[in-house]
C-alpha cells in the first residue's frame, strides 16, 4: 500500500490473494492508486480474489484440514482452517492452526488474519473510482469468461 520506487514497471502481479488482505475501501483505492503510479503508460495489473462461495461465509469452516503433507523424510505438516464470517462487513476472520512433527516431537502454532472478500459488481466499481482506464475480470487463470462455476476473480487493469 505505501511502496515507493523510482522505477516503473510494465507489469505488477499481487498472486495469492494479497488484495483481500486490505480491508478498507480506502486501502483499497490507495494501493491501487500506487500501483497506477508505478505503471509505465499502458502498464497492467493483475491481482486475484475468490468468488465468494456464499454457503461457506454463512455456514463458515469449522477445523477444517486443507492441507497435509512431508516436508521432509518422517516429519509432515497439516494445516487446519476455521472461519467465522462478518456478512455485514464482508470479511471473514480467519484462524489457521498448523500442527507438525520433528521426529517424535509434535508442535501447534495459530495465527489469526481477516481477509475481506468482494462480489463483481463492487470490483467493477472499486476499479472504475480508481485511475485505471480499463479493466477486465475472468473468470479463472486462463481468462476464462465469469460463468456459475468460477472459483475466481482473475482481475486485470490497464493503465
Amino acid at each position: 500500500m505505501e511502496f515507493q520506487s523510482e522505477h516503473k514497471f510494465d507489469l505488477i502481479v499481487a498472486p495469492f490473494r494479497v488484495f483481500m488482505h486490505l480491508i478498507t475501501r480506502e486501502e483499497q483505492l490507495k494501493a491501487l492508486d500506487n500501483v497506477h503510479r508505478h505503471l509505465n503508460e499502458g502498464g497492467k495489473f493483475i491481482f486475484d480474489v475468490f468468488a465468494p462461495d456464499l454457503k461457506m461465509l454463512i455456514n463458515g469452516l469449522d477445523n477444517v484440514p486443507d492441507f497435509e503433507g512431508a516436508f521432509e523424510q518422517g516429519n509432515r505438516v497439516r494445516r487446519i482452517i476455521s472461519t467465522k464470517p462478518d456478512l455485514i462487513n464482508q470479511i471473514i476472520n480467519l484462524t489457521f492452526r498448523i500442527e507438525w512433527n520433528e521426529g517424535n516431537s509434535k508442535y501447534t502454532r495459530e495465527w489469526k488474519s481477516s481477509l475481506r472478500y468482494f462480489f463483481r459488481f463492487e470490483l467493477e466499481h472499486l476499479i472504475e473510482r480508481s485511475h485505471f482506464s480499463q479493466h477486465r475480470i475472468s473468470g479463472d487463470f486462463m481468462g476464462n469468461e465469469l460463468g456459475p462455476d468460477s472459483k475466481e476473480f482473475i482481475i486485470l487493469c490497464q493503465k
